[in-house]
């Protein structure tokens, strides 16, 4: 067995005047106290500055010079010790490499393992593929010292999990499934689960879902049956005239319904403006009273 032997240690001890050093500086900065730099005194001020900058640095270059001498041994320890270091690594390197190549091959084996137990839970719980991708082998299940019956164990309680949630995804579906069923029953254009599938999967709630399902069976239950406008209130036409003689033309194109050939007809010519809802009113005022007209002319007043 190989052990270091000190041959010689010397501790680094720096032993300074500083007492003196710091009092020195003391009462030599009382000088400088209250100083206000001035246009006037700014020449006195840049020497006082370079005086202290100076003094500064000198202090700092003592300070580097003695560290670095100290380092000294310190340094060639350290070299020392790596080249020793480098001696044994030269020699472990291929025994190390090895090693890894027989310990690769039994953290595949672990993982081939692990994969053979995973399908086995998945079998056993009947999780569907969506819940079984969750189940990785983890890099714990391939460690040297892992045992067979922890990674089983471990596996069973993700499992379960798993399950667990699988279980309350299903519930959810059902409970879609169901409310577009119901509001199917309402409409002609039917709603499809495939239309809603992606809130589920993104964890939305129970109720914001049938929410959005009630509110397309709505949308689709009024462009089904979309609500009848009111009649607006049409003004009761003047009297006209009719004329005792029959006429001497007929418009025999606008007779819709058969008439009693005992009775004389007559016709009027109107130009009727209004808007839309105006002119319809008119029309059905005419068939209501199963009174025949033609439309002659139509279009938008200028």
């Amino acid at each position: 067995m190989l052990d270091f032997e000190i041959k010689r240690e010397v501790l680094p001890v720096i032993a300074i005047n500083f007492d003196e050093m710091k009092a020195a500086l003391s009462e030599k900065m009382e000088q400088y106290k209250g100083i206000i730099v001035t246009e006037e005194g700014l020449s006195t001020c840049k020497a006082d500055q370079k005086q202290l900058a100076g003094l500064r640095n000198k202090i700092d270059t003592f300070r580097k010079d003695k560290k670095k001498e100290m380092s000294e041994p310190i340094t060639q320890f350290e070299s020392q010790c790596k080249e020793l270091i480098s001696l044994v690594e030269k020699a472990e390197k291929p025994i190390k490499e090895g090693i890894k190549v027989f310990d690769d091959k039994k953290r595949e084996e672990k993982r081939q393992k692990a994969l053979e137990l995973i399908q086995e839970s998945v079998q056993a719980h009947e999780l569907n593929e969506k819940y079984a991708s969750k189940l990785t082998v983890l890099d714990k299940y391939m460690n040297l010292s892992a045992s067979v019956k922890s990674v089983k164990e471990d596996i069973e309680q993700r499992v379960y999990a798993l399950v667990q949630e699988q279980a309350k995804e299903q519930e959810i579906i059902q409970i879609v499934k169901t409310t577009i069923e119901n509001v199917n029953k309402e409409i002609n254009t039917p709603i499809k689960y495939e239309d809603f599938k992606n809130l589920v999967e993104r964890g939305y709630s129970v109720p914001e879902i049938i929410n959005r399902i009630n509110q397309m069976a709505e949308k689709i239950k009024l462009a089904e049956n979309p609500p009848k406008e009111a009649p607006q209130p049409t003004a009761v036409p003047e009297p006209v005239e009719v004329p005792q003689a029959p006429p001497a033309q007929f418009h025999t194109e606008a007779v819709q319904n058969p008439v009693k050939v005992d009775e004389p007809l007559y016709f009027v010519s109107f130009k009727i403006t209004g808007n839309v809802h105006q002119t319809a009113a008119i029309g059905q005022f005419l068939r209501d009273n199963k009174i025949k007209y033609e439309v002659l002319d139509k279009g938008a007043v200028k």
